[in-house]
């Protein structure tokens, strides 16, 4: 076999054609968005801008017209006349930067899924880009040489070959949490398919389940190393929902016991109900981190203690300017300003909190009802049993964070704000599918099949927006 045809099949196993040819552009453009999102915190919201911008120069704003993106337009309006009336209009300003242009990357890629196929496919190269995140945070486990580094490009982050000093690995990101909340959001999926629930019509089956076996093997190896406590709350929780769903309740069981004698071995003698005797059964890092969020005694408590702190300002500041908030990104240049002490933290570690001190409880209940429409409609959506699965632990995915943004700001790192909205453009865009008998898969073989196209003009009608399919 030569290189050619290998690069070929390669090519053929990591992009797919759209049905609609007029659409090809930008649909190769956003697979590859998809594969190469975690690798460089510079180029890939650089590579996403292109996309906004290559798609609005040549086909305009009038393909994305819908419902939900009108609900975005109202928001960011909302967002910018906030701004406008901001404590520091030019910090504020900069806020909107975490905000609009993923308003805009969510409705250009909802518009490019066509087909249940292109989701399926998409949700696959989630997979397929965890591997390389996973990989390094194994791979700086075992070399563990703090002082090698990979080499920056771009002005991205400095990546050592190893352990940090308190001895936690960040693969390709800058911080723990933030590797440790990209592989949270993929795992479920990656479950999903090395358990076989995904077929495909074309052959690529059985190796797309080997392939995220590894994804999820590596992932959970890092997820670990990492040392996010938030994370490991979240994907426990997580794999439980899946067990659920998927009516494991043997595992059900058994993840339970299991979370339950880490708690009681964690916070037992907090508690007063003992536990001791389960410690050694883990590893001691392990134990101590968690250990360490609730007691005092503990070193990493101050982490609890300094959140509860800002949370509390944070409270405090929205019940002054619950309606307009104090502009976004101001939280710290706010509390300066008042000579309020966050002890170094440079936010609000909660990204509901960060929203209503931003831009107040209007932008707030806004952002929460349209994100709940989403997953509403997703959810209800008449697809196939085996696509309706897929939309199911993707909706997990977007509940894990959601759920980890009560403890922390999530989308100050570019990647995860792509990732996350990503994540609901697909729920959103395969639930305005036009369902038929072929909904699995469209071979990259052949030649597309346009009979499955959306029908864009049903975008139009509010009321059956998601019941057309």
């Amino acid at each position: 076999m030569n290189l050619t045809k290998v690069t070929q099949q390669i090519c053929q196993h990591l992009w797919m054609r759209s049905p609609d040819p007029e659409l090809n552009l930008y649909w190769y453009w956003l697979q590859t968005l998809v594969l190469i999102l975690p690798l460089n915190n510079a180029v890939s919201p650089v590579f996403a801008m292109f996309l906004l911008g290559l798609f609005l120069v040549r086909r305009g704003w009038r393909d994305l017209d819908s419902p939900v993106n009108r609900g975005w337009l109202v928001l960011a309006g909302w967002l910018a006349i906030a701004t406008l009336l901001a404590f520091d209009v030019s910090v504020a300003w900069t806020g909107l930067w975490n905000f609009l242009p993923f308003f805009l990357l969510f409705a250009i890629a909802a518009f490019l899924i066509q087909t249940t196929a292109q989701f399926q496919h998409l949700a696959y190269l989630w997979v397929v880009s965890s591997i390389p995140v996973g990989a390094l945070g194994v791979i700086q486990a075992l070399i563990n040489r703090p002082n090698w580094f990979l080499p920056r490009l771009f002005g991205s982050y400095e990546i050592s070959l190893g352990f940090s000093q308190d001895g936690r690995v960040t693969s390709l990101f800058g911080h723990y949490n933030e590797a440790a909340l990209y592989l949270a959001l993929v795992l479920p999926i990656a479950c999903h398919f090395a358990l076989g629930k995904v077929k495909d019509k074309v052959g690529n089956g059985k190796r797309q389940q080997v392939i995220a076996a590894i994804a999820l093997g590596l992932g959970i190896a890092t997820l670990m190393l990492a040392g996010s406590r938030n994370a490991w709350a979240i994907v426990a929780l997580g794999f439980v929902v899946l067990a659920i769903y998927y009516r494991f309740w043997y595992l059900v069981v058994g993840l339970s016991l299991s979370a339950g004698s880490i708690a009681w071995a964690a916070w037992g003698s907090f508690l007063g109900i003992g536990g001791e005797w389960l410690r050694p059964l883990f590893p001691g890092g392990f134990i101590n981190r968690l250990t360490s969020t609730f007691d005092p005694s503990q070193k990493d408590f101050v982490s609890t203690l300094y959140r509860l702190d800002a949370w509390q300002y944070a409270l405090r500041l929205i019940q002054q300017h619950p309606i307009q908030g104090w502009g976004l990104r101001s939280f710290d240049l706010i509390a300066a300003t008042q000579g309020y002490d966050l002890k170094g933290l440079p936010h609000e570690h909660n990204f509901y909190l960060a929203l209503a001190v931003g831009a107040g409880l209007p932008a707030l209940f806004g952002f929460l009802g349209i994100v709940g429409w989403i997953i509403y409609w997703g959810l209800k959506a008449k697809l196939s049993p085996q696509i309706k699965g897929l939309v199911a632990v993707t909706v997990v995915a977007i509940a894990l964070y959601l759920i980890f943004g009560m403890l922390d700001v999530v989308f100050y790192e570019p990647r995860i704000n792509i990732l996350s909205w990503l994540l609901l453009a697909g729920v959103y865009g395969v639930s305005t599918c036009a369902i038929g008998d072929r909904d699995l898969t469209i071979s990259n073989e052949n030649a597309p099949d346009t009979s499955l196209a959306r029908d864009r003009n049903h975008r139009d009608a509010t009321g059956d927006s998601a019941q057309s399919v």
